[in-house]
């Protein structure tokens, strides 16, 4: 796989913009997208993309996509996590920070679409991957573990 150099961001509260600053050091644009208008403009004052819709954040990147969740509340997350097994691929790369729960995680699965969390230690500590396809992906993405 080539270097990461784009990634989708859903959700743009304090912490994850924090965050998108963190990888846009590191040389990598975050397009991202937030229910809440005055998040996406804060966003922008940022230097990050921010666009109207999930759906836009997705037009953005290139494949594999890449994509992390970042909602603040699980509540807020339901809503988007519903409709991404329609907006993604197989061999596209979900990052959840926790929010993410075990249906939602499941559909996406069946779709072939790799799961990774940012928030794990483990991977950090030298996780056991279950497959190759996880390991690949954490590979390809390890600028966003880096930032975290």
């Amino acid at each position: 796989m080539a270097k990461l150099h784009i990634v989708g961001l859903i959700g743009l509260a304090e912490p994850a913009i924090a965050f998108a600053k963190q990888l846009m050091k590191r040389q990598v644009t975050v397009v991202a997208y937030d229910t809440i208008h005055i998040n996406r403009q804060w966003a922008m004052t940022s230097g990050i993309v921010a666009t109207s819709s999930l759906q836009a954040v997705i037009l953005h990147l290139p494949s594999p996509k890449v994509l992390i969740c970042y909602m603040a509340t699980k509540k807020a997350s339901k809503v988007q996590f519903a409709i991404l097994p329609d907006l993604l691929s197989e061999g596209d790369i979900v990052i959840d920070n926790g929010k993410m729960d075990a249906r939602h995680r499941a559909l996406l699965q069946e779709k072939g679409i790799i799961l990774l969390n940012i928030g794990a230690k483990a991977i950090k500590a030298g996780q056991i991957w279950t497959n190759d396809a996880e390991k690949n992906a954490y590979e390809y993405c390890k600028a966003i573990f880096e930032a975290e």
